[in-house]
């Protein structure tokens, strides 16, 4: 299970993770084994599309960590998209996040 980013020590812990770069999604990472869930909070910027458009692409990141059973590591996670997200598909999504995922692996 994933829970959200929603305390001030969640982002004051992000904000001195590790910044994660992928071809079409960025991730800031902050290990942490004492929590029992990963907690994910999303940074979209208005330039990539409207708010039905970024709900959309939050729904798709959360569903491509769910279900597609990516071991997770626990810790903080703050996930942005960069200005050509605008026409990325659900499979790109997913690549990328197995990339993002991977490389915090060895965070």
């Amino acid at each position: 299970m994933i829970d959200r980013c929603s305390l001030k020590a969640d982002f004051a812990a992000i904000s001195q993770g590790k910044r994660l770069n992928g071809p079409i999604l960025w991730m800031m990472f902050a290990p942490d084994p004492n929590i029992s869930n990963p907690r994910v909070a999303f940074a979209f910027n208005r330039k990539i599309g409207n708010a039905v458009y970024r709900n959309l692409l939050r729904r798709r990141i959360k569903s491509c960590l769910n279900d597609k059973g990516m071991s997770i590591r626990t810790g903080r996670y703050l996930i942005g998209s960069r200005r050509n997200a605008r026409s990325i598909t659900y499979s790109q999504i997913c690549e990328d996040m197995s990339l993002l995922l991977a490389r915090a692996e060895n965070v």
